[in-house]
């Protein structure tokens, strides 16, 4: 049997998508339970993508989400819907990005987080923690790290469970 040869760069990306896969995987395991613990997205619509596939990532592990592509309906008046929607949900996910620092909306569902005191975390899209203005004080996550925060968002939502009961 003839071995396999790898270069150090490609095993480097296969552990690391190795460690990706197991912290899904374990993410999962910690919020296994139905949860009502939900997580408002805020985007500019220029990366409605990310944000559907990081709505897919935390639904994957147990939890709902709030994003404008699949909670904002035509007819809707925006400022109502997106203040209820922000105030049904436990904590604010905010992706930083060129685009969203220039969005009205981003700034408007943050100043309403912040009224309701809801947790806002944000992630960081090619972007430095410099450019978010009010939310320097607050602990953000690299896209590239989504992982550590699906962690700890289990984490927060099995907590949320547990003094629910």
């Amino acid at each position: 049997m003839a071995k396999r040869v790898t270069s150090p760069k490609s095993a480097k990306r296969a552990k690391e998508q190795t460690t990706k896969k197991s912290a899904t995987r374990k993410a999962k395991q910690q919020s296994a339970a139905p949860s009502t613990y939900k997580v408002f997205i805020s985007h500019s619509s220029k990366e409605s993508w990310i944000a559907r596939q990081i709505s897919k990532e935390i639904n994957g592990i147990g939890l709902k989400t709030w994003v404008d592509d699949t909670d904002l309906h035509g007819g809707d008046e925006i400022e109502s819907t997106i203040k209820n929607g922000i105030h049904d949900t436990q904590e604010v996910l905010v992706i930083v990005s060129t685009n969203s620092v220039m969005s009205q909306w981003v700034f408007y569902e943050v100043a309403i987080a912040k009224v309701e005191k809801k947790r806002v975390t944000p992630i960081l899209n090619n972007v430095g923690s410099d450019v978010i203005g009010p939310l320097k004080s607050i602990k953000n996550y690299d896209l590239n790290d989504f992982d550590k925060f699906l962690l700890e968002l289990a984490k927060r939502a099995g907590q949320n469970k547990e003094t629910k009961k």
